[in-house]
């Protein structure tokens, strides 16, 4: 190697040193004279350090800003082609721009049981103070998303921060009876309340009391008296109790008011009718 290729390969590593060595060499003039030229070497030291320093950063944001450029020409050279890949780009580009526009309006809209499992576990990890939820999705369906996504240890961790979690479970009253039926409300009921969380148990029969705007639904909120960091989503439920569509409030609006409305509703009636107590006595009983 070259002297010149040298010297342009370790130039930064050379120009520190270089810079070092005039910081050191001011270090040593003020403990031996106690000049003030000693100062002013110190400081021609820290500038041409970072002269150097703001010099490498201006290069890596220009090559950042050319990758940028050509990432963007590749993609317009994409919709200048024919056929398939044309095709799919605009449609990707409709859906970013789609997606985009739902984060502005702050409701993104869910469309299946994993969406909507998403979305409460972003719930549950960024809630400050509270998490009221209702569920009456299918057993199965939660059982299996759980073999997936370690929830119990979820809720454990937001417990142990300080969060309140509150949920209340719409139960079939003519399935109660069934033994696979209790089996699986009673698995349900000591998963949660392992993890340490407000169970409230209600037919669903009941429900139909309250001014509900659809029963077959269940809903989840994190800091629900909170305006300022109320969120929620709710999944509206087939005949199977799987999520077929729904909506993710990212903030206060009138969808997550309404949630709100509702969860407290269903409480109040939970607790004045004694409905917990009563199934819990079924469940228990042989």
């Amino acid at each position: 190697m070259s002297l010149i290729a040298f010297l342009k390969a370790h130039s930064r590593a050379i120009w520190y040193s270089f810079a070092l060595l005039i910081f050191l060499g001011g270090l040593g003039r003020i403990l031996l004279n106690n000049d003030t030229l000693g100062f002013a070497i110190i400081v021609g030291s820290f500038i041409l350090a970072s002269t150097r320093f703001i010099s490498d950063h201006i290069s890596a944001l220009d090559t950042q800003i050319e990758d940028l450029i050509i990432d963007l020409l590749s993609i317009k050279s994409l919709f200048a082609t024919e056929g398939i890949t044309s095709v799919r780009a605009k449609r990707a580009l409709i859906a970013f721009k789609n997606a985009m526009a739902e984060i502005e309006l702050g409701t993104i809209d869910i469309r299946n049981s994993k969406e909507y499992f998403q979305a409460f576990l972003d719930i549950v990890t960024t809630a400050k103070n509270t998490i009221h939820a209702v569920d009456q999705i299918d057993f199965l369906v939660w059982k299996t998303y759980l073999k997936k996504v370690d929830y119990l240890s979820l809720q454990e961790e937001a417990i142990k921060n300080g969060r309140i979690i509150t949920r209340i479970r719409i139960v079939d009253r003519d399935r109660i009876r069934n033994a696979d039926y209790k089996s699986d409300l009673k698995e349900y009921q000591e998963y949660q309340e392992k993890a340490g969380v407000h169970l409230y148990l209600c037919y669903r029969q009941d429900v139909h009391e309250i001014s509900l705007i659809q029963v077959e639904k269940g809903w989840v909120l994190a800091d629900k008296d909170c305006r300022e960091h109320i969120s929620g989503a709710v999944g509206i439920l087939d005949k199977d109790g799987k999520v077929r569509e729904g909506q993710f409030y990212l903030r206060d609006c009138g969808g997550v008011r309404k949630l709100k409305e509702e969860f407290d509703l269903l409480c109040d009636a939970i607790k004045r009718n004694g409905w917990d107590k009563s199934i819990r006595d079924t469940i228990n009983s042989n």
